[in-house]
């Protein structure tokens, strides 16, 4: 029962009393099983995916695979396992504040106590904080310590802060906002940049040839470069180059049926739910990770290596036999697959044509 029907019910007995009837003995108590079910199948989410899918079954609530892999990874984030994607957005949240165009006096009053907190526990731990990024962590959060200063708050995260060491590599070094004119610059135009988009096709036949891993640790550290959310970079690139278990995996993901011989390179674009700590984030590993293999998919052309973006479909199936092969945590989730090797000029690719601009993007609404 809605409330539209309740105010037609009212409207034909011309009666009052007839709508807070429908409303406290139908609508009220309907809203209430609603919200019920939906908190009883996130506290089951938190231990199994069957477990909550059952409780979903059985009071109708939606709970999926993809919540349980959000609620374990907000159940790590909150034990401390997503500290360092805390700190990153934290240090970019700084950042915003520091670049604005009207900076306010004070900011980042309500976490930048609790991160620099963080980033004393992780200032030698070169597995979690690289060296790169600690300079950026010190570099920024110096800066925020020169323009901001009164409150309690800040004074206390300032003394925490003043007893990090300091940066091993290139010891303050500018990593702090800079001016729109002083990004590097590229000789690419739109012209060459069409041409590598309409280079890059899908390949599915490969030469069988091992590919070097300074390639792709080259092309990886391309893909890098993409946008991130808040920077948490919630992703990485699992890649598998041993014949045997790229066999294994070959057959798990649709989108490989038909191909004469498993591909040399198979990359798995893994997210870390344990990156967020809101329910409305969960998604971000699929935007974040598509940006990135863009990226890659690009610059294995520029590397002479071709590449294909595989399928991975929502099936509980297959979730199990990947999970079953390869050694992923609760909460991590595979965002999509893609192939690499040298390809071979024998083997065909698709057209597939685009659709034309105009039937592509649409302005204001129109």
């Amino acid at each position: 029962m809605t409330t539209s029907v309740s105010t037609r019910i009212t409207t034909m007995l011309g009666l009052e009393f007839v709508r807070k009837v429908i409303r406290r003995l139908v609508i009220r108590p309907v809203n209430r099983v609603q919200e019920y079910s939906v908190q009883t199948c996130k506290r089951a989410a938190r231990y199994s995916p069957s477990l909550c899918r059952f409780f979903a079954t059985v009071i109708g609530s939606r709970c999926s695979t993809e919540q349980y892999r959000f609620l374990r990874g907000r159940w790590r984030h909150q034990r401390g396992q997503g500290q360092v994607y805390f700190l990153r957005r934290s240090v970019h949240r700084v950042e915003k504040g520091l670049m604005m165009p009207k900076r306010k006096e004070v900011f980042a009053l309500g976490y930048i106590l609790p991160t620099v907190k963080v980033l004393q526990r992780h200032c030698g731990d070169d597995e979690r904080v690289s060296n790169t990024e600690y300079s950026w962590f010190h570099s920024v959060l110096s800066r925020y310590f020169e323009v901001v200063a009164g409150p309690e708050v800040v004074e206390k995260a300032r003394a925490v802060f003043e007893e990090l060491p300091e940066p091993p590599d290139n010891p303050g070094a500018g990593r702090t906002p800079f001016e729109s004119a002083e990004r590097p610059s590229s000789d690419i135009g739109p012209g060459e940049l069409l041409d590598l988009s309409r280079q890059r096709k899908s390949v599915r036949w490969y030469q069988d040839r091992q590919v070097p891993r300074r390639l792709l640790d080259r092309a990886v550290d391309i893909a890098r470069q993409a946008p991130s959310a808040c920077n948490r970079q919630p992703f990485h690139f699992w890649i598998f180059d041993d014949p045997d278990l790229v066999a294994d995996i070959a057959d798990i993901p649709m989108g490989l049926s038909g191909c004469d011989r498993e591909p040399p390179v198979l990359i798995a674009v893994v997210g870390e739910q344990r990156a967020f700590e809101h329910e409305r984030d969960r998604h971000v590993i699929y935007i974040d990770g598509s940006l990135a293999a863009m990226n890659l998919m690009l610059a294995l052309e520029t590397l002479g290596l071709a590449s294909c973006p595989v399928n991975w479909p929502d099936i509980p199936e297959k979730e199990k036999e990947l999970r079953d092969t390869i050694d992923l945590d609760a909460d991590q989730q595979v965002v999509m697959f893609l192939t690499a090797g040298y390809p071979n000029p024998d083997g065909k690719v698709a057209w597939s044509e685009r659709k034309p601009v105009e039937r592509m993007r649409r302005y204001n609404a129109e």
